[in-house]
């Protein structure tokens, strides 16, 4: 606490003697209004750019394509079209099972490809 005042205690007479102030110090310069302008000039600094951080994010990940699971099954924005759930006739969960196998048969796949590249990238590294 004592630091606080110390350092604007500095800053006021820094001021005082920039701008030829003289005592009493002005409204402002009071420590709440002090700490409450430099948090206004925080947030007016901070705020438009969390505000254009969060805009290229959205935009970005409206850009990507979707994963190839939900390609395959239909899916737009995460929202699936297929509904999902123990109505279904046996034929169709046996379909739905088919479908979940390949797909795992297909991640697999790719897993293994990626693997094999990774090996391939590590080696040329250390040569």
């Amino acid at each position: 606490s004592s630091g606080i005042n110390a350092e604007y205690g500095a800053a006021c007479v820094m001021l005082s003697g920039v701008l030829g102030w003289t005592r009493p110090w002005p409204v402002y310069l009071k420590p709440e209004y002090f700490m409450l302008g430099i948090s206004a000039l925080q947030f007016t600094v901070i705020f438009p750019a969390v505000l254009l951080y969060t805009l290229d994010v959205l935009r970005f990940n409206r850009s990507r394509d979707l994963p190839d699971m939900e390609k395959y099954l239909g899916c737009s924005d995460g929202v699936h079209i297929q509904q999902v759930g123990t109505n279904r006739s046996k034929q169709e969960l046996e379909e739905t099972i088919d479908k979940q196998g390949e797909i795992i048969q297909s991640l697999q796949h790719h897993n293994q490809v990626l693997a094999r590249r990774i090996m391939s990238l590590h080696r040329q590294i250390k040569a």
